[in-house]
């Protein structure tokens, strides 16, 4: 893999910029915090993405941005492939979008994620590395700075772990941890297995018990169903001869009704006889009864018909119904005016009353306008008084930003020690000297904060008096148009009691001329008692009528009532005929009743034993019915036993291979992974230990040290024969160390792996930390040893530029980034 070029848009102190990448070594050199290590993050952004606790998407997005990009271009076995990622803002949030890679002339968008494992792909690194951090890149390309002494420092067991992920082998391990999980879960297995296990001898003694009580009940069924069939026989025979009885008992009950039914008709014809009889002389008393009323009926001559008397009532009352029909209809019309003449002296009271109060609405309307007059420059000294606030406020926006930068300096040149830009180190002179004229500067942006506050708060009260008196100057406006609403009102209305009133002279005048129209009564009066003596003598005449028709009715009622009386009198001879006929039949019934006596007896007897014998299966059916739901039962149980000791069987087995398979694991199997993880490791153990000391005597040019690894991976330094700590090394040669760590790695690992794609390149960010200059000559040996077609280092050691082909200068101005040559 070779890189070619890199175009960054709003990457930390980057804007728009692209970079080429020559063959060979090259130096990226500037001073420190002008971004050259922000060049290397980018292009692990690029072929990788974001990833957690590594390279977050806060970090890479410039303050500010709300989009970012990196374009990174490189070859990969003579093909040029180009891979774009980007970044966006969203609320608080800062997330990766969607990006493409261009690979032999074919552009193939992607998500992150997508992109990523394409670059896996493409690079040869393990597919697993799509879920996992970086290492593998960042122990065989590229080591952050601030992390390449990280692996020295780490616990034996975290840098065991960190070699392990990065060869591929923490598998071993992981397999180690699964099979302790999975004995675990193995042995609680066997335990609840066995508590399952507990009740199968028991569940098999219950089971032939329950076998036992089953034969017994099915041999109680048998003898009960034979019982059962034998009783259904006798019970068929009987229920035969009782057929056979029952004919004759119908027989005899159709006897016995037949003869209830002629004595009840033959009480009914007694009753018959009885009750004409009684008719016959009820009868008789009253055709006397009327006899005597019709000779004491005694009908006057008539001398006016009722015809001639009811044609004068008509038309007399004709008359006096148009008489009335005038008096009401001049009543009406005169309560109608008098209702009027109420109902307008109200109104025009009450139209009076509203304008009681027009003069004083006058005066008010006088006196508003007055007021209005007098408020008129208001509005124009409060628009004055609020451009000086705002303008007040913007100085204090700027005093109190300079109090912010000026705390904020303060703050720092106190905790700090060497200075950014040179990395030399800041002495107590100078840093007084800058925090007392912070301080001075400090003190005189507050005073000013004071004047101008207080300002403020007075211009304030100024423009809340203003703004109070404009509402009050609002508030008579619309008082104004309410009270000339009113006075205009008020004048309306006087004119609406001027036409009321002439409305109501004119109805006083037609209730004077009503009264005076109203007609005499003294004729009306003449007819009603004219039509009183009328109605008297046709009801006189209607009266003489009525009891001569009465008279007539009575003759007429005397014939019927004889009439009825000879019919009841034929009647009860045919009646005492009929009642001869029903004794003689009566006589013949009760003989044949008579002669059947004792089959009644017979029946109930034959009845009784039918009754006995039904009970009798009853008492056999709910014994049965008992007994299978005992069977049943029993055999439900058994059912569940036999399934749950199939069960424990089947648990039992499982319980034996789970111990074979718990034996062979904790026996063969995490032994025999704990000797291949050993051999693999023994076998990079001797590789990296060889290059380790080679890369170290290289870059330490010393005699008395030396340097190794123990088992576990760890730097032990030998000085004059004697081993010690890494910590106890010069800045120097601790750098040397891990420099040495880190190629030795390096090497490892691209031999180990061979579908690596990225053996031609390394970067190496500030490699020289602490170097003395004869240390510095030892990298050019570093380089000529390394031997690859293309290393990039980020240096700010102005020696390093006689090592290297080619040098790309970067420099910053404004906080933007920017590459010089």
């Amino acid at each position: 893999m070779i890189l070619e070029s890199i175009k960054i848009q709003n990457i930390r102190s980057y804007v728009d910029e692209e970079i080429k990448f020559p063959k060979g070594s090259t130096l990226l050199a500037g001073d420190i915090g002008t971004g050259k290590s922000t060049i290397l993050l980018a292009i692990e952004f690029a072929l990788f993405g974001t990833a957690k606790g590594q390279l977050s998407g806060d970090s890479l997005l410039r303050k500010g941005s709300s989009e970012g990009s990196v374009e990174l271009t490189f070859r990969l076995n003579g093909e040029q492939v180009t891979i774009k990622r980007a970044l966006k803002r969203r609320n608080e949030t800062i997330s990766q979008t969607a990006g493409h890679i261009i690979n032999r002339g074919t552009k193939k968008e992607g998500t992150a994620v997508e992109l990523k494992a394409q670059m896996l792909n493409l690079l040869g690194y393990p597919k697993d590395m799509l879920t996992k951090k970086n290492d593998l890149y960042r122990y065989t390309v590229y080591t952050p700075q601030e992390a390449m002494k990280h692996i020295l420092y780490d616990s034996a067991e975290q840098r065991q772990d960190t070699l392990r992920r990065i060869f591929g082998i923490d598998k071993y391990k992981n397999i180690r941890e699964n099979t302790i999980v999975f004995l675990r879960f193995l042995k609680e297995k066997q335990k609840e297995l066995e508590i399952r296990l507990e009740t199968l001898q028991d569940n098999k003694e219950l089971k032939n018990k329950l076998d036992v009580d089953c034969n017994r009940i099915k041999k109680e069924l048998e003898l009960n169903s034979e019982e059962q069939d034998k009783l259904q026989k006798e019970l068929r025979e009987v229920r035969k001869e009782l057929k056979d009885v029952e004919k004759k008992t119908k027989k005899l009950q159709d006897y016995k009704k037949e003869f209830n039914m002629q004595e009840d008709i033959l009480k009914e014809k007694l009753q018959q006889i009885t009750k004409n009889r009684e008719g016959i002389i009820e009868i008789e008393s009253k055709i006397k009864e009327l006899e005597e009323k019709k000779s004491n009926t005694i009908v006057e001559e008539l001398k006016k018909e009722d015809r001639e008397i009811e044609k004068e009532i008509f038309q007399i009352q004709k008359e006096i119904d148009v008489f009335k029909q005038e008096k009401n209809r001049v009543e009406e019309k005169l309560n109608h005016l008098e209702e009027e003449e109420v109902r307008l002296k109200k109104e025009i009271q009450t139209k009076n009353e509203q304008t009681l109060g027009i003069l004083d609405k006058r005066a008010e309307m006088l006196a508003i306008e007055q007021e209005l007059k007098n408020n008129l420059g208001v509005k124009t000294k409060l628009e004055e008084e609020s451009k000086n606030l705002q303008e007040l406020i913007l100085g204090l926006s700027k005093l109190k930003t300079e109090e912010e930068q000026s705390r904020k300096i303060i703050k720092d040149v106190k905790n700090l020690e060497h200075c950014p830009q040179c990395r030399q180190e800041v002495n107590e002179g100078h840093r007084t000297k800058i925090l007392d004229e912070e301080n001075l500067k400090l003190n005189e942006v507050e005073n000013r904060i004071i004047k101008l506050d207080s300002l403020k708060r007075e211009k304030q009260k100024t423009i809340d008096d203003l703004n109070k008196k404009i509402n009050l100057v609002e508030e008579k406006e619309k008082e104004k148009l309410t009270v000339g609403a009113d006075i205009k009102r008020q004048e309306e209305i006087v004119e609406e009691i001027v036409k009321l009133r002439t409305q109501l002279s004119e109805v006083s005048q037609k209730i004077k001329d009503g009264y005076d129209s109203k007609m005499g009564e003294s004729k009306l009066k003449s007819h009603e008692d004219k039509l009183i003596k009328l109605n008297l003598e046709l009801k006189n005449v209607q009266k003489q009528k009525l009891m001569q028709k009465e008279k007539q009715h009575l003759g007429e009622l005397i014939k019927e009532k004889s009439k009825t009386k000879n019919k009841l009198e034929d009647s009860n001879q045919e009646t005492k005929k009929q009642i001869g006929s029903i004794n003689l039949k009566k006589k013949e019934l009760q003989e044949n009743i008579d002669s059947m006596k004792e089959i009644e007896q017979e029946y109930l007897k034959i009845e009784g034993k039918e009754k006995q014998k039904e009970e009798k299966e009853k008492q056999l059916e709910a014994q049965k019915a008992s007994m299978k739901k005992e069977l049943m039962l029993l055999e439900e149980q058994l059912n569940r036993l036999h399934v749950e000791i199939l069960n424990q069987e089947k648990h039992k087995k499982e319980k034996m291979r789970f111990m074979k398979i718990q034996d062979w694991l904790s026996s063969n199997f995490n032994p025999l992974t704990t000797v291949i993880e050993k051999h693999v490791m023994t076998h990079i153990h001797k590789e990296f230990d060889n290059s380790f000391k080679q890369w170290f005597d290289i870059l330490v040019d010393d005699d008395n040290l030396s340097i190794r690894l123990d088992e576990e991976f760890s730097p032990v330094i030998i000085q004059n024969s004697y081993e010690t700590d890494v910590e106890n090394l010069s800045g120097g040669e601790k750098t040397s160390a891990a420099l040495a760590y880190r190629l030795a790695l390096n090497k490892v690992i691209n031999h180990a792996i061979e579908t690596i794609r990225t053996k031609d390149l390394i970067i190496l960010d500030e490699p020289t930390d602490g170097f003395s200059m004869e240390q510095l000559d030892n990298v050019r040996n570093v380089l000529d040893e390394l031997s690859l077609n293309q290393i990039i280092i980020v240096s700010h050691e102005n020696k390093i530029e006689s090592f290297v082909d080619n040098i790309i200068r970067v420099g910053k101005e404004d906080h933007i980034s920017r590459v010089l040559s």
